[in-house]
């Protein structure tokens, strides 16, 4: 039995000739390309001619392995797809979403018309205070900058979007993708990354405040903590208000849409009904 939703987008695809475009999934740590079966599912019961791939590479505990080893490797997957069916919307799960967003801004294919990120710490994660770390219960997350701010922590995907907000100087000079894909660090391609992240035509930031594990739940949206740990929101944010990577230019023109979604842990994300129907189905026609 179809819902009230379904059978309205359906007869929308009935009466009104829309291209939808191939969807393309980047799962996240821990995590393999199976997760989105259900909401591939979900997504064919109202658009059953969509193609849909979720990318097959560095699966569960490979997952752990650097993002500088991952973010080419999912690109060259991606440049396989676009090549053949041209614009296409990209969803990043959780680490997906920072991977997806390097890819944007880092691969030169102008043929990514919307990145959808489903609760990725796209301005870092920290955790909270006095709280075992998410990624090891060992230690408390005020400790984890030892670990990560170093070349060897760098080897481990979990540290490479780990932000300190106590330890900004060490986070600078050790992290290697966060402080690059904001333009924080200078780098050769910094201008060619702007121009990339610009040639977007959509992108869609989901989150929700009982995430559980995206802390501040916040960075999903591009917000995060100062050295008080108080949240800043996107829009103040210094990267945002100097346009280090080109998010102010989207912003300008309308073409950021954050999705809050309440109610949502971050294990439920690619499962959740509200959050299909709210933050991905309506983008997936957009012109």
């Amino acid at each position: 039995m179809r819902s009230l939703a379904q059978l309205c987008f359906l007869l929308i695809l009935v009466y009104t000739s829309v291209q939808i475009r191939p969807l393309v999934l980047i799962h996240g740590l821990g995590g393999n390309f199976e997760v989105f079966d259900t909401l591939i599912s979900r997504v064919k019961s109202y658009y059953p001619d969509i193609v849909t791939i979720s990318l097959d590479a560095f699966n569960d505990g490979f997952s752990e392995v650097t993002l500088q080893r991952q973010i080419p490797v999912f690109s060259n997957l991606l440049f396989n797809i676009t090549r053949e069916y041209g614009y296409v919307t990209l969803l990043g799960y959780s680490q997906g979403g920072i991977v997806a967003r390097a890819i944007v801004e880092g691969s030169d294919n102008r043929h990514i018309h919307t990145l959808i990120t489903l609760s990725s710490p796209l301005a870092g994660g920290f955790g909270v205070v006095g709280q075992p770390c998410f990624f090891d219960s060992s230690i408390n997350n005020e400790d984890v900058w030892k670990i990560c701010y170093n070349l060897r922590g760098q080897n481990n995907s979990g540290c490479n979007q780990w932000k300190d907000p106590f330890h900004i100087a060490e986070y600078l000079k050790h992290s290697e993708v966060l402080p690059y894909l904001d333009n924080e660090n200078y780098h050769a391609s910094l201008h060619r990354y702007i121009e990339n992240f610009e040639s977007l035509q959509r992108l869609v930031l989901v989150g929700g405040p009982d995430d559980g594990v995206i802390v501040p739940w916040q960075s999903a949206q591009f917000g995060f903590y100062n050295e008080n740990l108080t949240v800043i929101p996107m829009r103040a944010q210094e990267f945002y208000v100097n346009n280090w990577f080109g998010l102010k230019t989207l912003g300008d023109k309308n073409l950021i849409d954050p999705c809050t979604v309440e109610n949502v842990g971050h294990g439920d994300w690619t499962t959740d009904e509200r959050a299909l129907e709210t933050c991905i189905l309506p983008y997936l026609d957009m012109e």
